[in-house]
């Protein structure tokens, strides 16, 4: 037994005798990490950058509750409650749910943002909320900003060297639907790189770095080849916000840098067809409702798997809830199969003029998740001839943090989440107002909440996925520790 003891006691002597700064800095540095976790492994597109990544937060969240567990209960009280409740919330629907055992801990293996993954953002969100209390508050956002500006570099690397030389460190990736290879190591990299821009940049208006210009210059210009129109939106507004808090500052050249910044990534996301057109590669560009109308139509799925089940209170259906519930109600609910029936025709450009039947295909040996639907329809250019179409119930995501919350976990853990992820937010709003230009505290609060606001943004229409959630909870526990430190 002793034998057994020894290495244990060594290890934690170990840690303890390691300076907790280094540890603080290390854990820090590790969790820039969460987006580059890839395992090239095929062309599985979920497995490969998904999994990783969960595994890593929740080892992440462990070992960091381990190492600094005498300082919990110094952390913000109500934050701490929230996150403690949301995480018991999620454990009461996931358990209680009727649905297989792997969907309720691991999740569907298209997202694996179970149990493990919700427990796992919990515990690195309050490690988050430890490590930046040990930090003075302009260190903190100094190592962060930092991190920031890093993993960006990183990930436009990624795309450079996929551009112009032809060659991806990890593999090539080709989705469905789309002619452009993107390599893998970019998946997300619209809101990853886009974002890390937005907060590096804006890092600029709290502490002043001049070796940090050219590289954020280079960063705009690789940014503007690859952002989505939202995520151009979201960088040009955060820019056109820092050369206003320049110019009102009084300091002009500054102001003219960031409006230089903000002329180079417009050109370079307006011409990027013409730049990208020698190298093969085209993004993805449409100017389409058709995007719009499919999220509106899967809110209304969503609203009425609600209704269905009479506005869920604190009992939510688990992790995979949404698919859960379409293939469980789908067959007996008219409106239900009418409004997914619509989104399907619309997801596979079929011509909805010309179905002609429907029937649900359940293949009762194979389980719930074997049920399709089986549509017969016509073609214009072929009016005389029927052809099929089986397509299996895969809708899992409402497509609005705030229905998908509901829908998995109930309403309180969707108001619990928002209060942790959003909270500073609202908190900071009259500081905000009344603060002064010139307080370094204000030009922080006002950094973290542009970053928080953008997110609310994109959540409206999207999800939470473990590539960039908790690099944005580390935000959130930036935001709480400004609000905690009133007299900074």
């Amino acid at each position: 037994m002793r034998r057994l003891r020894a290495p244990g006691i060594f290890m934690i002597n170990m840690i303890k005798m390691l300076n907790h700064q280094r540890i603080t800095h290390t854990l820090l540095a590790l969790y820039f990490l969460v987006p580059f976790l890839i395992l090239p492994v095929g062309r599985d597109v979920y497995t490969e950058w998904i999994f990783p990544r969960m595994v890593f937060v929740l080892m992440f969240g462990l070992t960091g509750l381990l190492l600094f567990r005498k300082e919990i209960l110094s952390t913000n009280r109500i934050v701490l409650l929230a996150s403690v409740g949301y995480l018991f919330l999620v454990f009461l629907s996931d358990f209680l749910t009727p649905d297989e055992l792997v969907f309720k801990v691991v999740g569907h293996e298209e997202r694996y943002d179970g149990f493990l993954y919700q427990t796992g953002k919990v515990l690195a969100f309050i490690t988050a909320l430890i490590l930046v209390n040990k930090q003075k508050l302009p260190r903190a956002y100094f190592f962060i900003g930092s991190g920031f500006l890093t993993t960006a570099i990183l990930q436009a690397a990624l795309l450079a060297f996929h551009l112009f030389f032809n060659f991806d460190v990890v593999g090539e990736l080709l989705y469905e639907g789309q002619k452009n290879k993107i390599p893998i190591g970019t998946v997300g990299f619209k809101v990853l790189l886009i974002l890390s821009i937005g907060t590096g940049l804006l890092y600029i208006l709290i502490q002043e770095t001049k070796a940090w210009k050219a590289v954020s210059i280079f960063l705009a210009f690789m940014a503007g080849l690859a952002a989505g129109r939202s995520s151009a939106i979201g960088l040009i507004a955060s820019l056109f916000t820092g050369s206003w808090w320049h110019y009102r500052s009084k300091s002009s050249s500054k102001a003219i840098f960031f409006l230089a910044v903000v002329m180079v990534f417009s050109l370079a996301f307006v011409f990027r067809n013409q730049i990208l057109i020698p190298f093969e590669v085209r993004p993805i560009t449409t100017l389409s409702t058709y995007t719009l109308q499919t999220r509106f139509l899967i809110w209304k799925i969503s609203l009425r798997l609600l209704e269905t089940h009479n506005w869920l209170l604190i009992q939510g259906f688990g992790s995979d809830a949404m698919r859960y519930l379409l293939i469980k109600e789908l067959p007996k609910d008219p409106v239900l199969q009418k409004l997914y029936i619509r989104f399907m025709i619309m997801e596979n450009r079929l011509p909805a003029d010309t179905v002609e039947g429907l029937e649900i295909v359940t293949r009762k040996e194979f389980g719930l998740r074997a049920t399709a639907l089986h549509l017969i329809y016509r073609t214009r250019e072929e009016p005389d001839r029927t052809k099929h179409f089986l397509a299996a119930v895969n809708l899992d995501k409402a497509h609005n943090l705030w229905l998908d919350l509901w829908i998995r976990y109930g309403l309180f853990a969707t108001l619990l989440y928002t209060l942790i992820a959003f909270g500073p937010l609202l908190f900071s709003i009259g500081d905000l107002i009344k603060g002064v230009l010139g307080q370094w505290k204000t030009r922080a609060m006002l950094w973290v909440s542009l970053v928080l606001l953008a997110h609310g943004i994109h959540y409206l229409a999207w999800f939470p996925m473990p590539l960039w959630e908790p690099l944005f909870l580390l935000i959130a526990a930036l935001g709480w520790n400004l609000v905690d430190n009133k007299d900074t």
